[in-house]
């Protein structure tokens, strides 16, 4: 199973993904219907522990809010944009504190308000109400406050989704099957797998290049194997895709972020787990046949997802059980438009 960024043109995977992920643990099931109230009702899971709030939020100040914000409802086939990543990585221009979002989902804005990645969310898509998931929203608001920080702006979207969409959310902590990321071999990682040097610069770093010598059915995504991803620190974005293969990469990232990203990817069907010993920050790249979505122009040659990880990583997956992050949304309504 395969993951994006929280970017409408990723929308598509990212509903593949989440519809069709076997969980271990499911919450009693609270579907809505679609323009209704959307009350989880279940509570918190038996043996599970609420969390406090993440301290990213203490250490960006708090509760804030925007000055003026507006919502409404884009019925339109336009791109989606935003003038901040909407995404959990920290990639961010100042913006002179105006926030501008345009045809994005209800999902992306609570994903980037909450700083949630879609391995501590997948439990909650096919809960939300269909609309939540589905229709498009443009948030436009702005702060006296001319230079916020990305993690200051998440809060003022927090406060902004609670007052009109009335949400209400928490995160749990359970203990649940996983997959445990550990080394091939001890000690040591795959040649794709690098140390990420700290004077390194993204637009001169040395590329990570793809061990995988590409046949001619393959051949249209030749012009992938450089450096890539462009930015550092922002796994979000470390899916390509084609119909011939699947292309992951991050730069300077800790192996629990990747862990995280990976998590539900190839065959996988449980959260991902770092617990390969490894600290600091890496670059790495690797590719893999699609496991679904087969098309006749897949590379044959190419290995499986849990191969790759082996072979170009030098990373495998161990079923055990570890405690993950659940995030959980209890309440959401449908705005009135202002």
């Amino acid at each position: 199973m395969t993951k994006r960024t929280m970017r409408k043109v990723h929308c598509s995977r990212i509903l593949w993904l989440l519809a069709a992920l076997v969980m271990a643990i499911v919450l009693p099931t609270a579907l809505c219907q679609e323009n209704s109230t959307f009350i989880s009702g279940a509570g918190q899971m038996p043996g599970a522990q609420t969390l406090a709030l993440p301290q990213w939020q203490a250490a960006a100040g708090g509760s804030k809010e925007f000055d003026v914000a507006s919502v409404r409802q884009n019925k339109s086939s336009e791109k989606p944009r935003s003038n901040i990543p909407l995404t959990a990585g920290e990639t961010y221009s100042p913006t002179g504190g105006v926030f501008s979002a345009t045809n994005q989902s209800l999902f992306t804005y609570i994903l980037f308000a909450y700083k949630v990645r879609l391995n501590e969310a997948w439990d909650q898509w096919k809960r939300l109400p269909q609309w939540a998931r589905t229709d498009s929203f443009d948030i436009q608001a702005k702060t006296e406050d001319h230079k916020p920080t990305k993690d200051q702006t998440r809060l003022m979207m927090q406060s902004l989704l609670e007052d009109r969409f009335k949400l209400v959310v928490h995160w749990e902590i359970r203990e649940v099957p996983i997959f445990a990321l550990v080394l091939a071999k001890p000690g040591k990682t795959g040649s794709q797998l690098k140390p990420h040097l700290a004077d390194s610069l993204c637009s001169t770093a040395t590329p990570v290049e793809s061990s995988h010598k590409p046949s001619a059915a393959s051949a249209p995504v030749t012009t992938l194997l450089g450096v890539w991803p462009d930015e550092c620190g922002n796994g979000d974005d470390m899916w390509a895709t084609h119909p011939v293969r699947m292309r992951a990469g991050a730069r300077d990232v800790t192996m629990r972020e990747v862990a995280g990203w990976l998590s539900g990817e190839g065959d996988t069907d449980l959260p991902i787990v770092d617990r390969t010993g490894l600290s600091g920050n890496f670059d790495l790249v690797f590719e893999f046949a699609p496991q679904h979505d087969v098309s006749d122009t897949t590379d044959s040659s190419l290995p499986t997802f849990q191969d790759a990880l082996k072979d170009q990583l030098g990373l495998k997956l161990e079923k055990q059980r570890g405690f993950v992050n659940f995030f959980l949304v209890d309440h959401v309504e449908r705005p009135s438009e202002n």
